[in-house]
Formats: C-alpha cells, sequence, structure tokens
C-alpha cells in the first residue's frame, strides 16, 4: 500500500470524529500522489459541505488538468453544480458522462431531466425522465419529477397517473398527497384537491405549505372565516412563507379588512423587497381605503 492510500484510509476513519483532521490527511494524501482522485473528491466534499462550493469545484477542476476523462469526477462535479442551484453546468459535465456510456443508467437520464425542468425546458426534460422510468419501473423519485412536469404543462392526467403510481408504493407520502391536490385544484376540482391536502396534513402536520393550499381552497369555496384560520395556522408554522402572506392579504381585502392585510403585506414585502403582487396589493389597498 502506498503512503498516499495509507494516509487516505485515515482520512476516512478520522471523518466522523474530526474532520478537520481527515481533511488534512486527505490533503497530504493528495499532494504525495497527485493522481490519487479519491483524495480529490474527499477535499471537494468537505469544503461543499462547510459552505465552500467554489473552493470545491477548484479542486475538482485541478483533478481534472490531471485526469480529463474521470468520470467520478464528471458525476461529483455535475452534483456540485446541480446542488448549488446551476443547472448548466451540472448538464454539461452529465453529457460528457452520457457521451462516454453505452447504456447510461436511469439516474443519470433523470438527473438530466432535472436540470432540463429546471431551466424550463419541460418537454426535453420530460422526455429523459421517462427514459429513466422505462429503465427502472420503481424509480418513484423519476415518477414525482415527471408529475410535476406534466402539472407544468397541463398534462392533468398524466401527473395524477403518476402521483397515484407513488402512492401504491408509498400511501403515507405527504409531499405526493400534496401534489396530487395541486393537480385537482389546477383543475378547479376543490373537493379532491381538499381530500388530499388534508391527507397530506395528518401525516405530516406541520406541513405549512398544505395548510396554506387548504387555506386558499376554503376561500374559494366561500368559507372565509376556515380561510383565514387555515392561512394564520400556515404562518405560525412558518412566518417566512411569503405566499400564505399574500393569500391572507387577498382574502382579507376581499372583507375590507385594509389594515390588517397592509400588516400582512408590509411584513411580505420586508421578505421579498421586489415582489411585484406584494406591491400591487398594497396599491389596491390605498385605493380601497380611499373609496
Amino acid at each position: 500500500m502506498t503512503r498516499a492510500k495509507a494516509l487516505f484510509i485515515k482520512g476516512k476513519e478520522s471523518l466522523k470524529k474530526n474532520w478537520l483532521k481527515a481533511y488534512q490527511y486527505f490533503l497530504q494524501s493528495k499532494a504525495l500522489d497527485p493522481e490519487f482522485m479519491p483524495a480529490y473528491y474527499e477535499i471537494a466534499d468537505i469544503l461543499h459541505k462547510r459552505g465552500f462550493t467554489e473552493k470545491a469545484i477548484s479542486i475538482l477542476e485541478e483533478a481534472l488538468v490531471i485526469k480529463p476523462d474521470d468520470h467520478i469526477n464528471f458525476f461529483v462535479m455535475a452534483n456540485l453544480y446541480l446542488s448549488s442551484g446551476r443547472p448548466v453546468p451540472a448538464l454539461k459535465y452529465y453529457r460528457k458522462i452520457y457521451e462516454k456510456l453505452e447504456n447510461p443508467p436511469s439516474d443519470l437520464y433523470f438527473l438530466m431531466g432535472l436540470c432540463h425542468s429546471l431551466l424550463g425546458h419541460y418537454r426535453k426534460a420530460l422526455g429523459l425522465v421517462k427514459k429513466a422510468i422505462s429503465l427502472d419501473p420503481y424509480f418513484l423519485e423519476a415518477y414525482d419529477l415527471y408529475g410535476r412536469l406534466c402539472l407544468e404543462t397541463g398534462r392533468y392526467d398524466d401527473a395524477e397517473a403518476a402521483y397515484r403510481y407513488i402512492l401504491q408504493y408509498d400511501s403515507d407520502a405527504p409531499n405526493t398527497h400534496y401534489m396530487l391536490g395541486v393537480v385537482f385544484a389546477r383543475q378547479h376540482k376543490w373537493d379532491e384537491a381538499i381530500k388530499e391536502w388534508e391527507r397530506a396534513i395528518e401525516i405530516a402536520p406541520d406541513m405549512d405549505d398544505a395548510i396554506r393550499e387548504l387555506g386558499w381552497a376554503w376561500n374559494i369555496l366561500g368559507d372565509v372565516e376556515r380561510s383565514i384560520h387555515m392561512l394564520r395556522k400556515a404562518l405560525e408554522l412558518n412566518p417566512y412563507n411569503i405566499q400564505a402572506r399574500i393569500d391572507l392579504s387577498a382574502v382579507l381585502i376581499g372583507q375590507r379588512f385594509f389594515k390588517e392585510a397592509m400588516r400582512e403585506l408590509e411584513i411580505a414585502l420586508e421578505l421579498d423587497p421586489e415582489n411585484y403582487l406584494i406591491k400591487e396589493l398594497l396599491k389596491e389597498i390605498k385605493e380601497g381605503i380611499k373609496h
């Protein structure tokens, strides 16, 4: 065993108890053998987890200079970019892997589809996610993304089918019940939507978005008192839920409770100063007060 590999093993052993000590071992391993790629991956992982993503990427770029066709490095690099909200460079590296493989795995199709979905390329994303599902019919995360893409493109029957498929294998998945409720709401099927959101809340009582959706649904159905109650409950769970504050203010404006609505919107504007809708609602309140 080389000295570089021995230091690498010490680093792995130290990782759970003392990440800084492990980091030093990995740096030493890299210095002794610049072609030993696992040391680069571990260094990058430590840096990324502690918020130094750019430094992590620079470490992996350094490794690519030494081994330009390292598939593992491509994958780690792509995942770093994707997790930091940069789908364009992530897609670049996923494609590099795809081009080198004779039979790309389902998760690679899924990740490329996810990148395209984040870029708004829904048609391309749908094709890639469908390929992932065809390769692995039990890839529930791919079904979830497929459902979201179908929802965004107005394919409500396909979206519903995707979420119902997930529930066959995980009937207590709160996010799936939540999304199925959204599918029904887009079609104005409020009774079905409410049923799904109530089920999501039953499973996950602190799911503020499901409570918010439920609050807005009650407003649509004319039960203003219940609507306000649910929207305030969502804000108790998550005071930073801007959409819940906007929804609550809209309900309050409809009841001509302008001061209360303005208070909610002013808080929302502090959280999101550039939000055009909040500014328009504040104008509407001022007009309402004048009249």
